[in-house]
């Protein structure tokens, strides 16, 4: 068969004994593809799936259809059979597991039979590839997700190649009903748990791996089938923790499935007749995982599920996905069908077998189109951040100094637990030089230690250069498809992605100043209608600009901090952390010094910076300052290049403490004309308590009160 035809992915539930009613689903498909073609004998799921992914006892279904090729009616015996004989007889220790893990070992060993009870996963030239998931039991929470034990190979983070039993032990190794499996090299095996510990659905899992295997191809359908029960898993995070928690855990474990499948549909709402899911809706909740007595339960209320007539669609949809996507050649009205030339229960022996065709004639309507791809699909799932990111490119300031109640107060308020019924948003404000910078990148550096299942984003913006740049990168990092593409929107892809992962994430906004970049008074983009939105986010903004803050990026007033000069004493130890302590032993000199730059951090770096250079101390630079009102233009102008600030921008990013103000000032003049005036009028004027009644008088007491700051639209430039 040619490798262009278009995929059939099929991912199943956990569910204990429930899974039987996974079985009758699929029963009830292959039933009718069978009757459509005129077939007597059984046709195999695993011939018409190109992947199955499951969970649990999802996991060993998909071993018993995919990995073992057994038709559907074969795999459910085995599966009752297995389920009496690993349930019928649960343990009488009261320190021990619920059930003999040895029991079901010895079950899936003669299921598999002497001659392939040690066979291995991984499938030379296998058609319908296969996966289980399973969770190592000291990180059952791990950022990259569940672990996948694998019948075919991949490039990247392969799986240890275990051997069937150990694969389904591991994904049906429910804590506190089965004891873990050990799997692995001697002396380095790692200890697994059930899959369905936070994985129970594996859909986003099998969306991932069909992106990953099968690059760019077409895809027929996505069906998933839970087990019938629903709620959410807080597994605890110890695995020594009492039984009592295990057990409340397990109770909870099935909600993940639905909750998944929620989110899933959501995600697919515009993607038409292609993703599936059949899920038992009613009777199946009081049937616990083991109850093994309860499978003429399962079968009665999942054939009553199957009966409805919008389900009966679904499934006949289905049916017509899986015949038309391995369609070779039409004959007039019917349709050729190929199938590998397998017999049930055997693996592929050679690729010169001569293939099976059916004849199928297609309903009235013409046959489906496909027109999604594994990226196109996958990118409706961003399953997890691959891993957990960190993409700051700035380092820690030595001489940061104080800040503590705002640093407290700002590391509760921004992770994107802190609001969860919002997309965060956080502005720190002040005016340029006051270390604004600095104390986004204190919170990043403390949350990445508080946090470290939450990834962290760093963007200038700077200019929408900048912006995008960083953007990119981001796109980069999460491995966001089209992100290389020339002609992409780059800023539109990494807005939905970081929009659609289900990991947590921070993303600092630094230098929001410029109102034009922000909003713009034109409909060209702006750095505002690429802002994500996510319950699973939070966006930090640094900004010199009260009103964007408060009215355009619609922050609450309460969520905005406004940063001061630093005090006197918190001058002092930012001075010390800078230069040699014999350069500020004249204390009198020194406090002169700091109250001349004001205390503002940005001032005090550069004048440290200026002294550490040409070694001078205090007394000589405030020699420099006084002589003439050139020089000490000179001293304020001079770019002392930090490291610690960013490089390559220009004007735009500046060390020099003069350039910052005038840059600011810039702003003002362009958005605050009245601010601008006033600003100049009082630069004639001694530097404190200058009255209200000195500015020139203005006929709109309003527009006065805006541009001195009084009103609800403070300048903070």
């Amino acid at each position: 068969m040619t490798s262009d035809k278009p995929l059939c992915l099929l991912a199943l539930d956990g569910g204990g004994i429930r899974g039987l009613s996974e079985l009758i689903v699929l029963e009830e498909i292959m039933n009718r593809i069978k009757f459509d073609c005129d077939e007597d004998k059984d046709l195999l799921p695993a011939d018409f799936f190109d992947l199955i992914g499951g969970t649990s006892t999802g996991g060993l279904i998909a071993l018993l259809l995919g990995r073992l090729r057994l038709s559907v009616p074969q795999a459910r015996r085995e599966y009752v059979r297995i389920a009496e004989q690993v349930f019928s007889r649960p343990s009488l220790s009261p320190n021990k597991n619920a059930f003999d893990s040895q029991k079901l070992e010895k079950a899936i060993k003669e299921l598999l039979g002497n001659d392939r009870s040690e066979e291995k996963m991984l499938q030379k030239d296998g058609g319908c590839k296969v996966f289980v998931c399973a969770v190592p039991q000291q990180d059952v929470k791990a950022r990259t997700g569940p672990r996948l034990f694998r019948t075919y190979k991949v490039r990247e983070n392969a799986s240890f190649n275990c051997t069937i039993w150990e694969a389904c032990r591991a994904t049906s190794a429910a804590p506190a009903y089965f004891a873990p499996i050990k799997i692995g090299h001697e002396g380095e095996q790692e200890t697994f748990v059930d899959g369905g510990l936070g994985y129970n659905n594996p859909i986003e899992q099998v969306l991932e791996e069909a992106r990953r295997v099968f690059p760019r191809r077409k895809v027929a359908c996505v069906v998933s089938i839970g087990t019938g029960v629903a709620r959410v898993i807080e597994f605890p995070n110890s695995p020594k923790t009492s039984p009592i928690k295990l057990i409340n855990a397990l109770k909870e474990m099935a909600t993940e499935s639905d909750t998944t499948a929620e989110k899933v549909h959501k995600r697919f709402q515009n993607v038409k007749d292609t993703y599936f899911r059949f899920s038992v809706d009613r009777g199946l909740q009081g049937v616990g995982l083991e109850e093994w007595k309860e499978l003429p339960k399962v079968r009665t209320y999942t054939t009553d599920y199957l009966v409805g007539q919008k389900l009966s669609e679904q499934v006949d949809q289905v049916v017509q996905a899986l015949l038309a996507s391995k369609i070779v050649d039409q004959q007039g009205s019917a349709s050729v069908i190929q199938l590998p030339q397998f017999v049930p229960g055997e693996v592929k022996r050679s690729s010169q077998e001569t293939p099976r065709m059916l004849e199928w004639r297609p309903a009235e309507g013409g046959l489906p189109n496909f027109p999604y791809t594994t990226e196109q699909l996958a990118s409706h799932i961003v399953v997890s951040l691959s891993r957990v990111h960190f993409k700051v490119p700035l380092g820690l300031d030595e001489a940061f100094v104080g800040r503590e109640r705002i640093l407290q107060q700002l590391v509760e308020r921004v992770p994107p637990n802190a609001n969860e019924c919002d997309c965060q948003r956080t502005a720190i404000e002040g005016l340029g030089g006051v270390g604004k910078t600095q104390i986004a990148l204190q919170i990043v550096y403390k949350l990445r230690d508080a946090h470290p299942d939450c990834s962290v984003f760093w963007v200038p913006a700077v200019n929408m250069i900048t912006f995008e740049n960083a953007y990119r990168d981001i796109g980069r990092a999460l491995e966001t498809p089209g992100i290389e593409d020339d002609k992409a929107d780059i800023k539109t892809l990494v807005k939905t992605a970081l929009e659609k992962t289900s990991s947590s994430w921070v993303l600092v906004i630094d230098n929001a100043d410029d109102p034009d970049l922000l909003f713009g008074d034109t409909d060209g983009p702006h750095v505002c209608d690429f802002l994500p939105f996510s319950l699973k986010g939070s966006i930090l903004f640094t900004t010199r600009n009260h009103d964007a803050a408060v009215q355009r990026l619609g922050i609450s007033p309460k969520h905005i901090y406004t940063i001061h000069e630093l005090t006197e004493v918190e001058a002092f130890r930012m001075l010390q952390k800078s230069v040699d302590e014999n350069k500020i032993q004249d204390v009198e000199s020194t406090k002169q010094l700091l109250s001349l730059l004001t205390c503002l951090p940005l001032a005090i770096k550069q004048a440290s910076a200026y002294m550490a250079s040409v070694g001078e101390s205090t007394t000589e630079y405030l020699k420099h300052w006084h002589s003439s009102d050139k020089y000490r233009i000179r001293l304020l102008s001079k770019d002392f290049g930090d490291i610690k600030r960013y490089k390559g921008l220009g004007r735009d990013v500046t060390n020099a403490i003069a350039t910052t103000w005038l840059i600011s000032f810039d702003h003002i003049t362009k958005h605050h004309p009245l601010a601008a005036q006033y600003l100049k009028f009082i630069c004639f004027l001694a530097e404190k308590d200058i009255p209200l009644s000195l500015l020139p008088p203005q006929q709109d007491e309003w527009e006065k009160d805006e541009a001195v700051g009084r009103g609800t639209d403070s300048i903070y430039y």
